[in-house]
């Protein structure tokens, strides 16, 4: 899924995630009544994700992503959060995760293989028949 750009238009969804912290925003003190509604008004006309951004730029935004940066600065680094170039999505993080589980996983059972496949002297054997014989 490509990463938003602050001159895409916006869904409903992102809309509605905009108004999300705007309504937090409100129910924190941080709007009052007047400002509260016209930001709300705002954000429904809104035409692109950079006017969302500037209705809810001096808020604590939560969850809500941060879409891509417009240029680079002149160090190459994206302007925007941290020098990062976007977001990582939890999509794309549990997934991350999930991959590192896999190839652990899969690295132990390779070197734990021959630890538990390798008889020792004594044993009886790993299945009921090798125990028989043994017996």
């Amino acid at each position: 899924m490509p990463v938003p750009r602050p001159s895409h238009r916006p869904s409903f969804g992102q809309r509605d995630s905009y108004r999300e912290v705007l309504s937090e925003g409100y129910a924190h003190g941080r709007l009052n009544d007047a400002e509260f509604s016209r930001r709300t008004e705002e954000a429904l006309a809104a035409t692109s994700l950079e006017r969302l951004e500037e209705l809810v730029t001096d808020l604590p935004r939560g969850d809500l992503p941060v879409p891509a940066a417009r240029g680079r600065g002149h160090d190459g680094a994206s302007a925007g959060r941290g020098g990062r170039g976007g977001t990582r999505t939890v999509r794309q993080s549990v997934g991350a995760v999930m991959t590192v589980a896999v190839l652990v996983g899969l690295a132990g059972g390779v070197f734990a293989a021959p630890l538990i496949d390798d008889p020792q002297p004594g044993d009886r054997g790993s299945t009921p028949r090798e125990w028989l014989r043994a017996g």
